[in-house]
């Protein structure tokens, strides 16, 4: 028997035995993803404890029904990309606390469970410095994959802090955002547009991104991008942009206050208009790479107290619980942390901030307590008073 025969006997079948097998891998992957309604998704979340933000609640379970039933037609049913309308790329602005981070991982994450990497964009530096480059973005992604690319390239990245990008020249930034390893200001929205735009990368194994990594290739074209911020300082760039003259003038003192709060909402037209954002300090072809820009609203007082009693609250009654102790806290006493965290401006964040402030004294005298049962905050006056029975 000649080599050439040898070979055709031997590996010719395991190369097909190899390819049957990875299809079917693929195709196991994308059959057993949940397609659920937009309107199914938005439910889900209710049920979880999401509140608020209805509108990029739509938004966003929208863009999780496109992206999967895109990824089933190409992959189950064979209909080929250049028929199918392209992936799409979000950018989500809201002050802090106002659910961004959190509905991509609630939806993505725990209802869908796709493959989801949350990158926090302030480690990132241009390649060739000091932190991580574009590139090991793609490498956390793998990582919640096991290293599976066929996993990884139909998963979501969430482009965390997305704001702290903007290039040093933006003077509407605060003092200290300015410090950024990467040395041209642009280096990394630079880096991001190959990513983002979808081709193949040669993506590293190991965070440390060296010539002795070891690599693998990752099509980005199917990766969905949710890119999030708070984008501080932005408001302050449209008014600029857009100054108030004649009568409007008299509303100058106003239009300061505005600027300066750090719940804002923004309007369509101040969020579509690139030259706000070219303005802040990024360039406008990063910005054309996103499909859909949505802003979310501060959220309001009845909203957090939802939030404080379903979600908050309950973790405390838990630890008290745990420790033998039962927690009582009065209506008014809800009502008065509601106020406070909204006047602190930091949406659901504050909550457990405020609370645990007015725990602390409780917990300190009770925890291990063996003649305390019962710990009650309720209000007297203006103040929050604890009594422990």
């Amino acid at each position: 028997m000649s080599q050439q025969q040898l070979f055709d006997e031997i590996v010719v079948p395991n190369l097909d035995q190899q390819r049957q097998q990875y299809w079917e891998h693929v195709r196991q992957f994308f059959e057993h993803i949940p397609l659920f309604s937009p309107q199914k998704m938005f439910d889900l979340l209710s049920h979880y404890h999401y509140k608020g933000q209805e509108d990029a609640r739509k938004a966003v379970t929208l863009l999780a029904y496109r992206h999967i039933r895109r990824l089933k037609r190409i992959y189950l049913e064979g209909i080929p990309r250049e028929q199918l309308p392209p992936k799409s790329n979000y950018l989500m602005i809201g002050p802090t606390g106002c659910g961004k981070t959190f509905l991509v991982e609630l939806l993505f994450r725990k209802i869908l469970k796709l493959p989801t990497a949350v990158v926090d964009v302030t480690q990132l530096s241009e390649t060739g410095y000091v932190g991580n480059d574009t590139c090991t973005i793609l490498t956390t992604l793998l990582d919640y994959t096991g290293r599976d690319p066929v996993a990884a390239s139909a998963g979501i990245i969430c482009l965390d802090e997305f704001d702290k990008l903007a290039t040093t020249q933006n003077q509407a930034r605060f003092d200290g955002q300015g410090t950024t390893k990467d040395v041209s200001g642009f280096g990394v929205q630079r880096e991001l547009l190959r990513i983002l735009e979808g081709t193949e990368i040669m993506v590293p194994l190991d965070m440390n991104n060296t010539m002795y990594s070891q690599r693998i290739p990752l099509q980005t074209q199917d990766i969905t991008f949710i890119a999030c911020g708070t984008f501080s300082g932005l408001k302050g760039v449209t008014t600029h942009l857009n100054p108030r003259i004649g009568f409007n003038s008299l509303l100058q003192s106003e239009t300061y206050y505005a600027i300066r709060k750090i719940a804002v909402q923004y309007e369509d037209q101040e969020i579509n208009d690139i030259e706000n954002f070219q303005a802040y300090g990024f360039i406008p072809e990063l910005m054309g790479r996103f499909t859909r820009i949505i802003s979310l609203s501060p959220l309001d007082r009845e909203t957090l107290k939802a939030i404080l009693l379903d979600s908050v609250v309950k973790k405390f009654y838990h630890e008290f619980k745990e420790e033998g102790l039962q927690l009582r806290i009065e209506k008014q006493v809800i009502d008065h942390i509601v106020d406070q965290s909204f006047k602190r401006q930091t949406g659901a964040r504050g909550l457990a901030s405020v609370l645990t402030k007015y725990l602390e004294d409780a917990a300190f005298r009770s925890f291990c307590h063996q003649h305390v049962n019962t710990v009650t905050l309720r209000m007297k006056g203006k103040e929050v008073a604890t009594e422990l029975d």
